[in-house]
């Protein structure tokens, strides 16, 4: 395969790597706070996330300057479009992990995801709702990525001061968790099975409340 069709065929989806590796780092600077660690393995971690992040981020936008039809066919995708906002939840993500390490830089990357992210959910929202060729079969937990990923935002919003905003971006992102879930259901129990390529995504059902749990509690300063 050339080197032309494989950044045409680059996928954004691959930003989900991305979403993984902060994960595992925020999971790391837990580990070596709770059971006093000598060893800083979170900055390892960190470094490998951000890095991964500006490949990722070079490739797509060389992407988009050339091959922009490519990119345009994501974005009118059914399945593709709902992993369009892991750009801006990689952000949100990464903000996380440098909360405690470079918050200048911390809030700066929150305010960067925060608005790239409401961007996109409108866009999604937007292809939803005004794209006759949405069918259920396309239905997925993947879908919940753009509507679900705004709990996130508090995580950190909450540490610089944003309450409203962080507010108001749990307050949709819970609204679409209840409303896709039914969806999803409905989807799973009476109509045509998953593909198996989009079986692993079930699990993306546990990330909204989970992560929504984290959030509220940021948000109320305790558990209620």
């Amino acid at each position: 395969m050339s080197e032309h069709s494989k950044l045409q065929n680059f996928p954004v989806s691959f930003f989900s790597v991305v979403m993984g590796l902060a994960g595992l780092t925020v999971a790391w600077e837990k580990t070596v706070h709770l059971c006093h660690l000598t060893i800083p393995i979170q900055y390892l971690f960190l470094t490998i996330t951000s890095c991964t992040f500006l490949v990722l981020v070079t490739c797509y936008i060389l992407k988009i300057i050339r091959h922009k039809e490519a990119v345009k066919a994501e974005l009118q995708h059914p399945i593709k479009l709902s992993f369009v906002p892991t750009i801006s939840i990689s952000l949100l993500l990464i903000s996380v992990a440098l909360l405690h390490i470079a918050p200048a830089l911390s809030q700066i990357l929150w305010m960067l995801g925060t608005v790239l992210h409401l961007i996109l959910l409108l866009y999604v929202l937007n292809s939803w709702m005004n794209h006759p060729q949405f069918k259920i079969q396309h239905m997925n937990p993947a879908w919940f990525i753009p509507a679900v990923g705004n709990v996130l935002v508090p995580i950190a919003g909450t540490a610089f001061g944003y309450t409203e905003i962080s507010w108001f971006f749990f307050s949709v992102g819970m609204l679409f968790w209840l409303l896709l879930l039914t969806i999803v259901m409905n989807r799973v129990l009476f109509h045509e099975p998953l593909p198996v390529k989009l079986e692993p995504t079930l699990f993306i059902l546990i990330a909204p409340p989970a992560v929504g749990f984290i959030s509220y509690v940021k948000l109320t300063h305790g558990i209620d």
